[in-house]
């Protein structure tokens, strides 16, 4: 197979179409969820600065210095990509989320797939990443670390919005990850040979004095097809 990440396979639009979500998360009191540490509430692993807010809708909060990592749906059937047939697409959503931290030239937020349940140690296999420049913009890049190609995502420090991974299992075995920010639509990972997985994977990665702060999310979907519109980012 071609490989593509070089490329960057860009698409910009505003009528994205996205497949629905099959299984989510709302951290909310109504589903469960206890306001405070989020580590084994509900199956969820997270190191110490993980907490839930669990009062109106939810939210899970990721900071606010380091990096923190939380594993949702470990171990579960539909976080493990092995149960894709060849051109089946996984989606994740992580929905409503919001950077709170000074603008710096650093990555930010990682959201996609690990393939470990040691949470200190764990690593996206299958999934983007979010960076941030001087000006405060939110750039869409590839899951590596360190900066590849990163893209405006038009969206800036501050602002709400959805990060969806699209992961399409292709016909030898491997697996293409599409990440899409607003109105943009990124080839963040090609031709990732990996047999399973076994987690949805967060992370934020503030360092220090240079970026403290935190990333917040309302909601984290798992799932298959149909389609449906993407909202606009606030």
């Amino acid at each position: 197979m071609q490989n593509r990440t070089a490329m960057l396979g860009l698409i910009v639009s505003a009528g994205l179409v996205f497949p629905s979500i099959a299984d989510s998360i709302g951290f909310s009191s109504q589903e469960g969820y206890s306001t405070g540490p989020a580590n084994n509430q509900q199956g969820i692993l997270s190191q110490a600065n993980v907490q839930i807010d669990a009062s109106g809708s939810g939210q899970l909060e990721i900071g606010a210095v380091g990096f923190q990592r939380a594993l949702l749906f470990s171990g579960r059937a539909e976080a493990d990509v092995s149960n894709l047939a060849a051109g089946e697409t996984l989606v994740l959503v992580a929905t409503g989320v919001t950077i709170d931290r000074p603008a710096a030239n650093l990555p930010t937020f990682v959201f996609g797939l690990t393939d470990s349940i040691d949470v200190g140690k764990s690593g996206v296999k299958l999934g983007g990443q979010l960076r941030l420049n001087q000006a405060g913009d939110v750039l869409l890049d590839q899951q590596a670390y360190d900066p590849i190609a990163p893209v405006d995502t038009g969206i800036d420090v501050g602002q709400t919005f959805d990060f969806r991974v699209e992961i399409v299992k292709n016909n030898d075995g491997t697996f293409d990850v599409t990440s899409i920010v607003g109105g943009l639509s990124m080839l963040t990972a090609d031709d990732v040979s990996i047999t399973s997985t076994t987690a949805l994977f967060v992370q934020s990665q503030g360092r220090g004095k240079d970026s403290p702060g935190t990333v917040t999310i309302e909601m984290v979907s798992i799932g298959e097809p149909p389609v449906t519109e993407a909202p606009e980012p606030e």
